[in-house]
């Protein structure tokens, strides 16, 4: 093929090739070739680059290139390790990779950057005009929205969000459906118990929040906001004042609870009952009527075969519907099944007695015979008298 050389246009006439290249030194096969559109550099009788019709950079890449690539980097076969060097020579220097909207020659040359600084050995990542918005710093803690760790605590601050101004917030998004959000707290290992000792977990099924610890669930909040607690021993609950615990709730075997204060002091139990609360105050009459019809028993509890003494919640629903002291339906049962509370259909639903609202009614009951007592003595004294 004849070369042609001109003045104004230079050299043309001649493609070459990866092992032939149109222009080299003295090695053969080491130089530049072309091809339709299209630049290629070789080494060896390889081609080791290519500029293509699109301008686009493909180092060592013999298939097409990914349309929206305008650089990409292959490594030779059998090389399991590929990258990218920025080196800067200054150690308070930064190396930067810069992404920008071109509009205009220099316009938006900024609108995004990753850069790292040599002085203080930080990676900062900026968008939105180059303002930063993420940094690893020289100690590997990851700062999001800040671009120092001093507002967190030091056993605490491998992750830092947000600044010391405005709100900041965390938010987990997980499918709708029986689907989780987890936080999970593990001792290091990666398998067995040690993988996952706490979580924070929010159970997308049922709109629940659990929390766990060793391993086991400890809480859960329901989604119509009842608390739940688990507890492997026999305590259930204490509350600590002053470095005492001042009420505990303790399970005395067989189902039974006790609510104490196992420091020095009392536990005193109130309800509203002021005055002004109240309307249409009127006296309890034929109490002693009433109490005449409610059934006293003694029996044995059926979860622990303890003796026990006291009313059948429905009777005393029956007896006195006004007092409140009887909660709940005879013989009611759950219409489905709640996994979040362990319970299933056809369960039963207890009915149960507060016994202190059958105090005024006793009270009443007690004046009334009391009354008659004295009209009695009245009249004994009266006859013995005559």
């Amino acid at each position: 093929m004849a070369v042609s050389i001109n003045g104004t246009t230079g050299i043309s006439g001649v493609d070459g090739s990866a092992s032939a290249p149109a222009i080299k030194g003295t090695d053969a096969n080491s130089g530049i070739s072309y091809a339709s559109d299209t630049v290629n550099i070789n080494t060896g009788g390889t081609t080791r680059a290519t500029i293509d019709s699109g301008g686009r950079i493909i180092q060592r890449y013999s298939a097409a290139p990914w349309n929206d690539r305008a650089l990409t980097l292959q490594s030779p076969a059998g090389q399991t390790t590929t990258g990218l060097a920025i080196v800067n020579t200054e150690t308070n220097g930064q190396s930067l990779i810069t992404f920008g909207d071109h509009v205009g020659q220099n316009a938006g040359n900024s609108t995004g950057f990753i850069n790292y600084s040599h002085q203080t050995n930080h990676m900062a990542f900026a968008t939105n005009g180059g303002t930063e918005r993420m940094r690893i710093d020289s100690s590997g803690r990851l700062l999001i929205g800040d671009t120092d760790a001093n507002a967190a605590v030091s056993d605490s601050d491998n992750l830092v969000i947000g600044a010391t101004s405005g709100d900041n917030g965390i938010t987990i998004v997980s499918q709708s459906g029986n689907y989780n959000g987890s936080i999970r707290f593990s001792d290091g290992s990666n398998s067995g118990s040690d993988a996952v000792r706490g979580t924070i977990q929010y159970y997308h099924g049922q709109d629940y929040m659990r929390f766990l610890t060793n391993g086991t669930e400890r809480i859960r909040i329901n989604s119509d906001g009842l608390y739940q607690a688990n507890s492997t021993n026999d305590t259930a609950y204490t509350l600590s004042i002053a470095g005492a615990v001042r009420f505990q709730f303790v399970h005395s075997g067989g189902g039974n609870m006790v609510i104490s204060n196992p420091s020095s002091g009392n536990v005193t139990y109130s309800t509203s009952s002021d005055y002004r609360l109240k309307d249409n105050a009127t006296t309890i009459n034929n109490a002693l009527t009433t109490v005449k019809a409610l059934k006293p028993y003694q029996f044995t509890w059926k979860h622990d075969s303890q003796i026990g003494q006291g009313f059948f919640a429905h009777e005393v629903l029956e007896t006195v519907p006004n007092s409140q002291a009887a909660i709940g339906t005879k013989d009611a049962v759950h219409t489905e099944d709640d996994d979040s509370q362990g319970i299933k259909k056809g369960d039963p639903i207890y009915q149960g007695v507060d016994y202190s609202k059958l105090v005024p009614l006793l009270t009443a009951a007690l004046q009334e015979a009391i009354a008659k007592i004295e009209t009695l003595e009245t009249k004994v004294a009266a006859l013995e008298a005559g």
